[in-house]
């Protein structure tokens, strides 16, 4: 077995290693891995191997977009002076909510979405979204 004689290591987070790993091993590319002797385990020797950046997953594309929309609707209906009576007019009508709130989700999620968008819809009316 020939092994690169030397090489510098770089930590990958577990999802990347493991993916390069998988594919690598479907590809018979098995001889890649070995135990460099330090105690960095089994490390994956890409000794003329180049990666490749697939463009973002589609998922994480539609998931996004999701996740913009879901901001976009709750963000117009707590706007929205039909919904701000509702609680108002049942309180009056001895109706007190003490439900779940999802503000601190709408938060999260908004926080998480590209940032240019999250704060179009703060701070722009409805009317001036971004489609």
């Amino acid at each position: 077995m020939t092994y690169t004689h030397t090489y510098v290591t770089l930590d990958v987070s577990h999802d990347a290693y493991t993916e390069i790993k998988q594919k690598l091993e479907a590809a018979g590319y098995q001889h890649a891995f070995h135990d460099d002797g330090d105690s960095d385990g089994v490390v994956i020797d890409m000794h003329g191997l180049a990666l490749v950046d697939s463009g973002e997953d589609s998922h994480c594309r539609e998931l996004e977009k999701a996740a913009i929309a879901m901001c976009r609707k709750l963000t117009a209906i707590e706007r929205n002076e039909d919904f701000q009576t509702v609680f108002g007019t049942a309180f009056l009508h001895g109706v007190k909510y003490g439900g779940p709130n999802y503000t601190e989700d709408l938060n999260r999620l908004m926080s998480l979405i590209p940032v240019e968008i999250a704060k179009e819809i703060r701070e722009k009316p409805e009317s001036e979204w971004t489609k």
